[in-house]
C-alpha cells in the first residue's frame, strides 16, 4: 500500500484511545499521533467536542464511556483533525441513527474537499451515497473495481446466483412465478402496472398462509402481502397447491427487488425462503408521466398531477 498524506482510521471502537485518559486528553493524543501540533488541535477542540455530543463527559476517563460515546468521540477526532485519508469501517453501526446521519454528512464534506475517504461497508445505500469508486471483495480477493454503482451491482449479482436461503425442513414451497400485465411470465415489470405472483406449494390437507415480503436491493423491507389478512376481493382460502397474489398497481420505482416468502399454518411458521425470486422494475410511463431510474425517484412513484391555474375550477378539481 502506498500512502501519500496523513492517515486517520476508525476501524474499531476505542482504537488509539488510552482508557485512563479523559476524552479531552485523548483528542490531543490522537492529534499528536496524526502529526499535528498542539495549537492546531486546540483550534479544533471546541468543534470536535460539540460534534461528539459528549460535552458533559469530556473530562471523564474514556474507560467509563459507553461504546456509543467511544465511537462518537473517535469519529469526531478522526474527521476534524483533517487527515488526507480517512479509513472508516462498519464501526459506525454502533452510534445512534441521528449521529450516523451526522457522520455520513461529515464524510461527504471531507471527500468534497479533495480528501480521500476509504469506506468499508455492506450498506449499499451509504456506499452509493458517499463513494464515487468501489472495490468489491469476494473471499478476500478483488472481484471488481470500477464505479461505486457498478461495484454494488457486481456484489448483488453474486447474491442472486446463490440458491435461496431456507429456514425449515418441510420444503413446502415448490415454485414462485411473476406474471406481468400481459399475462407473460417475466422478471421485468413496469411501474404502476398489474402484477401477479403465483406461488405453488406441495399438496397439503390444511390451509397454508402465505406472506410475501418485497425488499429493495439494499435489503430494506418495502412492503408485504399476507394471505391471512382478507380483503373484499379475496377468494375463500383452500388447501390447494396454487395461490395468486394480484397487485393491481405495482407502485415501485425502477430498480432491483428481492421477494422473500414465508409459509405459515395454525400460527406456526413452517418455512422461510429468502430471495425466492429476484425481479426488476423497469423505466416506464405511468399516467402519462415517465418514471426514470434516477435517485430522485425514491422508492414509490405515487400517482399525482399538477395544477398551475388558480381559478375556481382548479380549486374545485382539488376538492
Amino acid at each position: 500500500i502506498t500512502l501519500r498524506g496523513r492517515v486517520a482510521s476508525l476501524l474499531e471502537v476505542g482504537t488509539g484511545f488510552h482508557p485512563d485518559l479523559t476524552g479531552r486528553e485523548n483528542i490531543f493524543l490522537n492529534g499528536a499521533i496524526l502529526g499535528m501540533k498542539r495549537p492546531e488541535i486546540a483550534a479544533k477542540l471546541d468543534e470536535i467536542i460539540a460534534f461528539a455530543e459528549i460535552e458533559k463527559f469530556i473530562d471523564t476517563p474514556v474507560k467509563r464511556y459507553s461504546s456509543g460515546m467511544y465511537v462518537k468521540l473517535a469519529f469526531a477526532v478522526a474527521a476534524h483533525l483533517e487527515p488526507d485519508i480517512l479509513i472508516v469501517d462498519e464501526v459506525l453501526a454502533v452510534g445512534d441513527a441521528s449521529f450516523q446521519r451526522k457522520c455520513v454528512a461529515k464524510m461527504g464534506e471531507v471527500s468534497g474537499h479533495g480528501r480521500t475517504v476509504l469506506f468499508v461497508s455492506h450498506n449499499f445505500g451509504l456506499v452509493q451515497a458517499l463513494c464515487s469508486r468501489g472495490v468489491y471483495l469476494d473471499q478476500g480477493k478483488v472481484a471488481y473495481i470500477g464505479s461505486a454503482t457498478d461495484a454494488i451491482h457486481a456484489c448483488r449479482r453474486s447474491y442472486e446466483v446463490a440458491p435461496p436461503a431456507r429456514l425449515g425442513n418441510e420444503r413446502l414451497l415448490r415454485a414462485v412465478t411473476l406474471v406481468d400485465a400481459t399475462g407473460r411470465v417475466s422478471d421485468l415489470i413496469l411501474p404502476g402496472r398489474k402484477v401477479v405472483f403465483q406461488i405453488e406449494t406441495a399438496p397439503t390437507d390444511f390451509i397454508i398462509q402465505v406472506i410475501l415480503r418485497v425488499n429493495d436491493s439494499n435489503q430494506t423491507l418495502i412492503t408485504s402481502f399476507d394471505s391471512a389478512n382478507p380483503g373484499l376481493r379475496d377468494t375463500q382460502p383452500s388447501p390447494g397447491p396454487l395461490r395468486y397474489c394480484v397487485v393491481d398497481d405495482f407502485l415501485l420505482a425502477p430498480g432491483r427487488y428481492q421477494l422473500d416468502i414465508e409459509l405459515w399454518a395454525n400460527g406456526h411458521r413452517l418455512e422461510l425462503t429468502e430471495a425466492a425470486l429476484w425481479f426488476e422494475v423497469g423505466e416506464g410511463e405511468m399516467d402519462g408521466r415517465f418514471i426514470r431510474a434516477i435517485k430522485a425517484t425514491g422508492v414509490v412513484p405515487l400517482r399525482h398531477h399538477w395544477i398551475t391555474d388558480g381559478s375556481v375550477s382548479a380549486v374545485a378539481d382539488i376538492r
